[in-house]
């Protein structure tokens, strides 16, 4: 959406006074260890930092006592506070799917009810028909409690950094060096983004970025 305004930017061009006078840039970086060691460096601070945040704040830790910590760690309020809204934005992501994944869920639930009772009144159906379409409609009810517990925050979400489907492959690897080369990715997959926060007290937005 930006991207004709930073080149007209970096042409010396007069931009339009159409904009509005808070804008949001996000970006996205391949961090090459070798090249960028300085920035996977803080990569890798960062993510313990948010997944610092995230434990402090599944231990019921106000906000004050996280920053706190968080800054005992030797870094200044702003890295603190944009670890915090990292941790937060992952908690807010969790929620929000869990009120798109309801949507319909009562309407598959009535849909295999139904089912159930026709299997149920036909005697030539098999009975393990019945237990699997049984079982399977006790799993979607007790995914869709799950979800309303979370969507309605009576559940605390639940984050890997990393990524379950990594974490999964762990528990399926036996040798020595299968098990470095996961930990490698394990590490990286966690410590890959940061968030950085602005200033508009500041020259350019962000004088520390």
């Amino acid at each position: 959406r930006f991207a004709p305004i930073i080149g007209a930017m970096a042409k010396g061009k007069k931009i339009s006074r159409d904009l509005p006078e808070q804008v949001t840039f996000e970006a996205r970086l391949i961090v090459d260890e070798a090249g960028d060691s300085a920035l996977a460096a803080y990569g890798r601070l960062f993510g313990h930092l948010a997944r610092r945040a995230l434990s402090l704040k599944h231990q019921g830790k106000a906000s004050v006592q996280v920053e706190a910590a968080l800054r005992a760690e030797g870094v200044s309020r702003r890295v603190a506070r944009s670890a915090m809204v990292t941790a937060s934005g992952m908690e807010a992501s969790v929620v929000e799917k869990a009120k798109s994944d309801l949507v319909g869920m009562d309407d598959r639930l009535a849909r295999l009810a139904t089912r159930i009772e026709k299997v149920r009144s036909d005697p030539k159906r098999r009975r393990r028909q019945l237990h699997g379409l049984t079982r399977r409609y006790q799993r979607f009810c007790e995914r869709r409690t799950r979800l309303a517990e979370l969507a309605e925050g009576k559940r605390e979400a639940r984050i890997v950094m990393g990524s379950k489907k990594l974490l999964r492959e762990r528990s399926r690897l036996e040798k020595p060096e299968e098990i470095a080369e996961w930990r490698d990715r394990w590490d990286r997959r966690r410590s890959r983004s940061f968030f950085v926060q602005g200033d508009a007290d500041k020259p350019s937005g962000n004088a520390e970025l």
